[in-house]
């Protein structure tokens, strides 16, 4: 009775592993913050096409650069496909190295010209600082683009596995590579266009707020030349000066003597002495 138990125990167990090998392993879908739902209405507001799923991922759908059957190429074609494989991957680090230098120059530009414009703003008129406010409003998204432009990074690299170890030719090793390679390069372009696509959100909201600060400039400029008019013209025109001065007052009682000074140094003797002729007359 008991080893029946047994039996039956295990069998369950075999039947309850072989379910859960058999159950579909469902993919996790990436988390949406409110970050990227902000950063993918920005880039909408942009004319930036893209959805908020490749914002999630920060890269649009690869696409793959071997458009032939590697199981059938001959050792010189993979050899090419190899070498033409490298110079992309080459080419793609060295893109991603620039769009991050211009992706620092610009944040370099929104910060001068914030700074151009809290300047600017202390000389303008309550009236008219509504202008300087318009121009805050796009450096401040610009700066939160690229703050999430320099977030984590995700890139993608060839890895070895045990099914490339076991092949025992040269040449299906290579095709292995070949796949893997890429796949790799593929993910990466994929990547750094959407970042290409970030950087030119963030350069057409630094233009826009380009043309604001220099509108505000100009605003600036036109204020300090119509106050110093009218400084100019109260100046030149008596009558208003005292008018805006007022009549003078009473006269008040003349102050206490005050104490009398220390009695100053002797002077010099006299040189030589004058005689008048009465003659000369």
């Amino acid at each position: 009775m008991g080893n029946a138990k047994k039996v039956k125990h295990r069998n369950n167990l075999i039947l309850y592993a072989v379910i859960r090998w058999r159950r579909p392993v469902r993919k996790r879908r990436p988390r949406t913050s409110t970050t990227d739902i902000w950063i993918y209405r920005l880039l909408r507001a942009c004319r930036i096409n893209c959805s908020l799923r490749e914002v999630i991922r920060r890269r649009y759908p690869k696409e793959s650069y071997v458009y032939g059957d590697i199981s059938s190429a001959t050792e010189f074609g993979i050899k090419g496909a190899l070498e033409v494989m490298q110079r992309i991957d080459q080419s793609e680090t060295s893109r991603r190295s620039i769009l991050d230098d211009k992706a620092k120059w610009l944040f370099a530009l929104a910060s001068a010209l914030l700074t151009v414009l809290t300047g600017i703003m202390t000389r303008l008129p309550f009236w008219a600082g509504f202008l300087g406010v318009l121009a805050v409003i796009p450096l401040l998204l610009t700066g939160m683009l690229l703050l999430w432009y320099f977030g984590i990074n995700n890139r993608s690299v060839p890895d070895i596995s045990d099914k490339l170890l076991s092949y025992p030719t040269e040449i299906a090793i290579r095709r292995i590579i070949l796949r893997n390679w890429s796949s790799t390069v593929a993910y990466n372009a994929a990547n750094n266009s959407f970042h290409v696509d970030l950087y030119r959100a963030a350069r057409r909201l630094v233009s826009v707020a380009y043309i604001l600060v220099s509108l505000t400039a100009v605003l600036a400029f036109l204020a300090s030349t119509k106050k110093n008019n009218i400084l100019e013209e109260v100046r030149g025109n008596p009558e208003l000066t005292e008018l805006l001065r007022g009549p003078a007052g009473v006269q008040g009682p003349a102050g206490p003597k005050g104490p009398q000074g220390e009695m100053g140094p002797t002077g010099l003797p006299g040189v030589g002495s004058c005689e008048v002729d009465a003659g000369s007359f």
